[in-house]
């Protein structure tokens, strides 16, 4: 039996060039968990130990029903550190959706927006715990079938064929996390191929709208081979901007241009409430056409006119009657 402190391990799940992670078993908690193993080739780099320690950290800061939940930190002989993390049971969403397009699949926009509302979850909670992901992918994000360990609470429910009911997309590897709080913006050349903004393609600076062009390039890569409105694809084009002025401002507003592109035609806003003033139980009288309501206007004044006529009418009538009479 192969122990990885006092967690035993199952098998393992993957490995990378820094780090490997193994699926395990908690017999204190009784329960299974995912433990992320440094290699051992680097635990003499300081600076690797220190950016494996501060990923166990960011993702405690970054708590979120839609970021991989952290349980413990600890360390194996001759300083090889380890991260205890949420078990994500579903493997990642970059190798299911290579999976169903085998199988002739292609997104709805269902599938489109479940993504989308996980990833402006995750990210969102990222941000406001001032970090940039900066290695956004499909790789990075996982699939779980396990209850929050969280408050469900803000928890993105799934649906469609690419995210099931049951299941939860978690953002995982903030390996590469930029803590504004800590730290200037300046970056150098970081990320995955083709999910990379520019300026992590050469030293720049970095904020929260480095991650809204990495999360606009995975709905590009999502949809790929699928038909979607054109408003998508301008949103998505905006989400992409060169220049991070020109992006949106941040996750809540990428999602609400996707929201809106993805829409369908005559459906309410996602917040729009039964009985509300977007509902057809009290949706406004209509409005008159500008020459209808000219005729009406007209019309009106003739009417108050006639009945202030016919009032002085009366009252002469009425005051005269003696002397007529």
């Amino acid at each position: 039996m192969q122990l990885i402190g006092r967690y035993e391990v199952i098998d393992r799940l993957g490995a990378g060039s820094f780090a490997t992670v193994h699926r395990a078993y908690d017999d204190r908690l009784d329960d299974e968990v995912a433990v992320k193993v440094l290699g051992d080739n680097h635990t003499v780099n300081p600076e690797m130990l220190e950016r494996f320690i501060g990923e166990g950290r960011a993702l405690r800061r970054a708590r979120s029903p839609h970021v991989a939940a952290i349980h413990d930190i600890g360390a194996l002989p001759h300083n090889q550190p380890f991260l205890v993390l949420e078990l994500a049971d579903r493997g990642t969403l970059g190798d299911r959706v290579e999976m169903l397009r085998a199988q002739g699949w292609r997104p709805r926009r269902q599938d489109v927006l479940v993504v989308a509302r996980s990833l402006a979850a995750a990210l969102g909670a990222v941000h406001r715990a001032q970090l940039v992901h900066r290695d956004l992918s499909p790789w990075n994000l996982l699939l779980t079938s396990r209850p929050a360990a969280h408050s469900s609470t803000g928890a993105v429910p799934g649906g469609g064929e690419l995210i099931a009911e049951d299941e939860r997309l978690l953002l995982a590897d903030l390996g590469m996390c930029k803590d504004l709080a800590r730290s200037s913006g300046l970056t150098v050349a970081a990320g995955t191929s083709g999910f990379r903004p520019p300026e992590q393609e050469r030293l720049g600076r970095v904020d929260a709208r480095a991650d809204i062009w990495a999360m606009s390039a995975l709905l590009e890569w999502l949809v790929n081979g699928s038909r979607m409105p054109s408003a998508f694809g301008r949103a998505v084009s905006r989400g992409k901007a060169e220049n991070p002025r020109r992006r949106p401002r941040d996750a809540d507003s990428w999602l609400e241009s996707i929201e809106e592109a993805l829409a369908e035609p005559g459906e309410a806003a996602p917040d729009t409430a039964p009985g509300s003033a977007a509902s057809p139980a009290a949706a406004p009288a209509p409005v008159p056409a500008p020459r209808a309501r000219r005729r009406i206007v007209l019309a009106t004044g003739l009417l108050v006119v006639g009945l202030a006529a016919g009032v002085g009418v009366g009252e002469r009538l009425w005051n005269d009657a003696p002397t007529a009479a």
